[in-house]
């Protein structure tokens, strides 16, 4: 307790409530010990009347001293709420498909709080939000609160008359941080809110959830492939009305107003609202309305619709050893389960590390990690030792902690996202049956392979290349141009979604693998495929070296050598001459035939024009190197090189791809690794020691 807050507590000039979870100091003139009183209301809704308990005290933002409410003041406690009446009447503007017999409360809001802010010290990260250690989060949870008041200065009155979803991905203090945001939203007078069961919701489900319920955005406490505990890292990412990320116009909006936050808004409810049962509350005469839904549920009812599920049930039926799952301890094994197992028939055998830990059992979960696939790559193994043919061609997947990624692997090695997608776009009608009379297009980034280039030229389909960054792919999907995207990470995502899923990737393969051994005597295998894919349009081996950068120096040197390299190309200089040193006897053939190119591109929907995005090294036909330094998203007009903050670079990313068109039915056989090692080593002959230093980075290596 402050000195000041103390010397009013002794003149008895401050009284004290427990509301919220918290322990709040008010004026206490404001509020009036009368005894509870009962009275009847009417629901402004449904029209109906209700008994409802209200205590004669009415304490706004505007009664309470802003000198006399600190926020070391506010300490948390483990009250319980207690149950109001519960009247059968149920909500018929926002109603979820499992909330027919949800209980509907009754609450009132008793504190309102305007609490200063005077922390400014937030990190953004590349999924368009802010990222810290969790411990960062616990010592100063005021950030919760100002992500809020940011965002309600960015929306204006869109933030107090829209409905929003709250949600996460189930790690460390989500549920916490879920309860925050709530009591901070109904502060600022947001009108409706849909909180997700638990605070457990899959990125895929809360995008879903946010168009089903036509919303103006979404929030969630989550962060992509990073680990979770009370020593690792928490966040909170912002989704639009449409389902994905923040765009360029508004996230230099909401950033710039999240860099001069100076205050927020808590308010007080009873009963506190309990997000672990399906309900709806009413709060202060129905000024506020809450709901609690299962995005899980609405989620496999738009699956139903998609996919043919009788006849991918009846595949697994007959293959029931052909799929095997790791969820890595995430919330994914409950969506793993619920989707493959109940509805697809599935043995629940098949579901590695099913159970959900909120530290997901201290490991990290991220796919594209050897450490984490190890133990998927061991047990395919096992199977591949096996004399049936069926169970020899087993796929695994591994998903990470929100649902946007998959990685799909065989017994043979990595099953690459792209080359998944151009096989389903020569069957795009049977793998989706809604596509089979209508189909728009592909999104893609410029750092993908020629796989998907080739089936679309062959099949005259519209293919959109763009930028690195999903929230460019939603661009395509909201002017109607596309219906399936892949971004450069590997995440598929569908136009009914607008975020990557890598559920849908996997039911995708197991609806093309159903058709394929529809009515066949001969079972045809995932490799036979692949082969008979490569065999017609030709093979691409694509990879990522990416570089993470530890320091400030290291993310200086990255920027002013990248810059170098543009700037020795605007001059005329070829690659033979900006790097002297490489030997020319070893490297003649591709010193010979190189040229170089700088990636730029105009973006129609949002007025922008992004320069040197990347840098595009082609050799004869057959092979290109592109370097890419991978930046947060910072929303600013131009994204030169110039312009690049230091504090916002990640790393630098070398994609390399060679590609084979006569493969001759060997191609399933050569590894990616192998194959790119000759770029590879020329990449680092040319990038010198001092710029790529091994010891310095953090390398990771990806299979695109």
């Amino acid at each position: 307790m402050s000195s000041d807050v103390a010397a009013l507590w002794k003149d008895k000039r401050l009284g004290r409530l427990e509301h919220l979870g918290y322990l709040v100091w008010f004026p206490s003139g404001l509020v009036s010990n009368k005894p509870f009183a009962q009275r009847h209301k009417q629901c402004r809704r449904c029209h109906t009347y209700y008994r409802s308990l209200w205590k004669a005290s009415s304490v706004r933002a505007t009664d309470t001293d802003q000198s006399t409410t600190e926020q070391n003041e506010l300490v948390h406690s483990q009250t319980q709420s207690k149950k109001k009446q519960t009247p059968s009447t149920t909500n018929p503007t926002l109603e979820a498909t499992e909330e027919k017999t949800a209980s509907v409360y009754v609450a009132e809001i008793a504190l309102r709080v305007l609490i200063p802010y005077r922390d400014g010290a937030l990190l953004f990260n590349e999924e368009s939000g802010i990222s810290d250690t969790t411990a960062s989060f616990l010592e100063k949870p005021q950030r919760v609160h100002a992500f809020i008041s940011a965002l309600r200065k960015t929306l204006g009155d869109r933030f107090t008359a829209g409905t929003f979803f709250l949600g996460g991905d189930g790690r460390y203090y989500s549920k916490e941080a879920i309860l925050r945001l709530l009591y901070t939203c109904i502060g600022f007078g947001n009108v409706a809110l849909i909180v997700a069961k638990d605070g457990l919701a899959s990125v895929p489900a809360a995008s879903l959830a946010i168009r089903h319920y036509s919303c103006e955005g979404g929030i969630l406490c989550s962060v992509n492939r990073k680990a979770a505990g009370k020593e690792e890292s928490f966040g909170i990412q912002y989704l639009l009305g449409n389902g994905g990320p923040m765009r360029d116009i508004f996230l230099v909006r909401f950033r710039n107003q999240l860099d001069k936050m100076t205050e927020y808004r808590v308010a007080g409810i009873e009963p506190e609202i309990d997000i672990s049962t399906i309900r709806q509350y009413f709060v202060d005469e129905n000024r506020h309305y809450i709901s609690v839904m299962d995005p899980l549920e609405l989620y496999v009812s738009q699956i139903k619709k998609w996919f043919p599920v009788a006849r991918i049930r009846k595949f697994l039926q007959q293959h029931p050893q052909f799929l095997l799952v790791d969820a890595v301890h995430s919330i994914m094994g409950r969506y793993a389960y619920r989707v493959l197992v109940e509805e697809l028939g599935l043995s629940p055998s098949q579901i590695l590390r099913q159970e959900y830990n909120e530290n997901y059992g201290n490991m990290h979960p991220d796919p594209y990690k050897e450490s984490t696939y190890q133990y998927l790559k061991e047990r395919l193994a096992q199977a591949g030792s096996s004399s049936r043919a069926k169970d020899r061609n087993r796929l695994g997947v591994v998903f990470d902690n929100e649902g946007r990624y998959a990685l799909l692997m065989t017994p043979n090695g990595v099953l690459s996202t792209q080359d998944s997608l151009a096989v389903f776009l020569t069957c795009i009608g049977q793998v989706i049956p809604r596509f089979s009379k209508v189909f728009r297009g592909v999104g893609k980034t410029f750092v993908h392979s020629k796989a998907i280039d080739r089936v679309t030229d062959v099949l005259d389909m519209s293919l959109y290349q763009g930028p690195c960054g999903w929230r460019y792919m939603t661009n395509l999907m909201d002017k109607d141009k596309v219906d399936i995207c892949v971004d450069e990470n590997g995440g598929l995502g569908c136009s009914w979604i607008r975020e990557r899923d890598g559920l849908f990737l996997v039911l995708c393969w197991l609806s093309l693998l159903s058709w394929k051994n529809e009515n066949r005597s001969e079972w045809m295998s995932i490799e036979d495929v692949m082969e008979q894919h490569w065999n017609m349009y030709g093979k691409d081996y694509h990879m990522c070296y990416f570089y993470r950068a530890k320091t400030c120096n290291q993310k200086q040197l990255m920027k002013s050598k990248m810059q170098t390299l543009f700037d020795q190309m605007a001059q005329g200089l070829s690659w033979k001459d900006m790097h002297p040193h490489l030997d020319s006897k070893k490297y003649k053939d591709f010193l010979n035939n190189l040229r170089m190119e700088e990636y730029q591109c105009y973006n129609p929907f949002e007025g922008m024009m992004h320069a040197q995005l990347g840098l595009c090294l082609y050799i004869q036909d057959n092979y290109r190197i592109i370097l890419r330094l991978s930046v947060v998203p910072t929303g600013k007009e131009s994204t030169t090189v110039n312009s690049i903050q230091v504090e916002d670079i990640i790393g630098l990313a070398i994609y390399l791809q060679v590609s084979q068109t006569n493969s001759n039915g060997a191609c399933f056989k050569n590894d990616t690794e192998e194959m790119c090692k000759p770029l590879w080593e020329f990449v680092q002959s040319s990038l010198t020691d001092d710029w790529l230093e091994t010891n310095a980075y953090v390398i990771e290596k990806q299979f695109l």
